[in-house]
């Protein structure tokens, strides 16, 4: 699978599949041989976390991760059915006394299991490799990994499939395995999203592998042509159904990273507020927020989908960043309605962040790349012809600032997970230490202004209009297989008949 995601990018840069250097990469060394140029990407099963957007833990570095992901996947448990159902349940005394857990070395699978196990219980292995030999030699009786990890593995699907093993029938997250690249070239990091979208495009359109329509370009072509990708390779579908049992399950729901590691006292950013855009957002007193207020259809014609509603969550999400960054004060915004959005708005340096920005890689050019998107908190269009993905925009060039934004979306998200709100409990959400110590409360800053995603959603759009997509996987349940996937990076699911989610 990863090897396909590899000849889809070369298939969209050269119009050859075959023009690629395959790394073997580990757990140990991927973002480090990513960070010293040894690799271009990495396509090796990374999570996306807020953290390693701004300071992963082995190189100390920020990273920018792709959106769509290629996968979601989440961390379950596997081993011996017995302690299976004592790890799920929680269980230390009793028959499971001697329940123990082994964990890789991952700053995402200890944040996670720390929560409900003590470190004595937990094992630490190099490698997957490392925790299944001490799985069959009793070191442990159950192992914690995320199950895109365990299920490719042929020595624990060879144990499920026999049944001396089982998975737990829960997870303990659910979470995006994106494409990873280095934060300092957003035009290269678009042209692997693209990629992928170009990939997802073709599955909705039963776009298929024809290489005889595969064309090979000249290397030093701008010329990028995304539909290489399902063209040269295949489309997302043809590839996941041919190295994953079960077909791709579809849904068109609203998603974000992990928060990762919350604690990062060793975080170069420690002092986020004293630089680049937030310095002077600090220096200024207030947040300049433009909100995309009109939006227009292929015909150029006001889009009815485009309501009143969703320029109100643009205003809730500027509000929402103010807050993060005021300790509190939602107020602390000056909010321009825009007429519509186009990439030359953040040429005059007017505004900080954007609320409602949208683009579409399939038209990509260099000059696209002066923005970096969040991740959407809203799908519009629904298959009408006119579909967008709504999400901020900041200017390209301050990473540290587009993952502050980043983490005001996905605070919201996590909130909803979690069952925190606004105007109950949002004293529940974490601190952080990822921005400083300055900016350890801005997740419950974020709920306590605005409330979490549901909330505004409602205050938006009302609480009796049909969500559509617009609704946060809240996770718990396996799935059934692993291709579980965001419909596309416009919502919608053809082929195959997918209906349209109940509200």
């Amino acid at each position: 699978f990863f090897v396909q995601m590899c000849r889809a990018l070369a298939s969209v840069i050269f119009g050859d599949p075959e023009r690629v250097k395959l790394i073997l990469v580990t757990s140990e060394n991927d973002f480090v041989q990513l960070q010293n140029r040894i690799v271009d990407a990495l396509v090796s099963g990374d999570m996306h976390t807020i953290r390693r957007e701004v300071n992963e833990m082995k190189t100390q570095s920020g990273f920018y991760f792709s959106f769509p992901p290629y996968f979601f996947t989440g961390i379950v448990y596997f081993g011996q059915r017995e302690y299976v159902i004592c790890a799920e349940e929680q269980i230390r005394y009793g028959y499971c006394e001697n329940l123990v857990v082994c964990i890789p070395h991952s700053e995402i699978v200890l944040s996670k299991i720390s929560l409900y196990f003590p470190i004595s219980r937990l094992r630490t292995g190099s490698s997957l490799n490392d925790m299944i030999e001490k799985l069959f030699d009793g070191t442990c009786n159950v192992m914690a990994h995320d199950f895109f990890q365990f299920f490719e593995h042929p020595k624990t699907k060879d144990g499920f499939e026999s049944g001396k093993y089982v998975f737990s029938n829960t997870t303990l997250s659910y979470e995006p395995l994106a494409m990873v690249t280095r934060n300092v070239d957003q035009e290269w990091s678009d042209i692997c999203e693209g990629t992928l979208q170009g990939l997802i495009k073709g599955w909705q359109e039963n776009i298929t592998q024809d290489t005889s329509l595969c064309p090979v370009r000249a290397s030093n072509s701008l010329n990028i042509s995304f539909m290489n990708a399902p063209i040269c390779v295949g489309n997302y579908g043809d590839i996941v159904n041919k190295y994953f049992d079960g077909e791709v399950n579809k849904v068109g729901l609203i998603s974000a990273p992990a928060f990762g590691n919350l604690e990062c006292s060793m975080c170069n950013n420690a002092n986020a507020l004293k630089q680049g855009t937030l310095e002077m957002i600090v220096s200024r007193k207030k947040l300049n927020c433009g909100v995309v207020a009109q939006y227009l259809n292929a015909e150029n014609n006001m889009s009815s989908e485009y309501s009143e509603g969703l320029s109100r969550m643009n205003e809730i999400f500027c509000h929402a960043v103010a807050a993060a960054i005021f300790q509190d004060d939602e107020s602390a915004v000056n909010i321009s309605y825009l007429g519509a959005f186009n990439n030359s708005l953040f040429l005059a340096d007017t505004y900080d962040v954007i609320a409602g920005g949208w683009r579409n890689l399939s038209d990509w050019s260099p000059e696209l790349s002066d923005m970096v998107f969040s991740i959407p908190y809203y799908y519009a269009g629904m298959g009408d012809g006119d579909d967008r993905i709504i999400s901020f925009a900041t200017q390209k060039g301050d990473p540290l600032f587009s993952s502050f934004v980043n983490a005001v979306v996905t605070a919201t998200i996590y909130a909803v997970r979690n069952g925190i709100t606004g105007e109950i409990n949002s004293v529940r959400m974490p601190l952080i230490d990822t921005f400083g110590n300055d900016l350890q409360w801005m997740l419950r800053d974020v709920i306590a202004s605005s409330g979490n995603y549901d909330e505004i959603f409602y205050q938006s759009y009302g609480i009796d209009v049909d969500r559509g997509f617009n609704r946060v996987i809240v996770g718990g349940s396996r799935p059934q297989a692993l291709g579980v996937y965001i419909c596309t990076m416009s919502g919608v699911c053809i082929p195959g008949g997918q209906k349209e989610p109940e509200k």
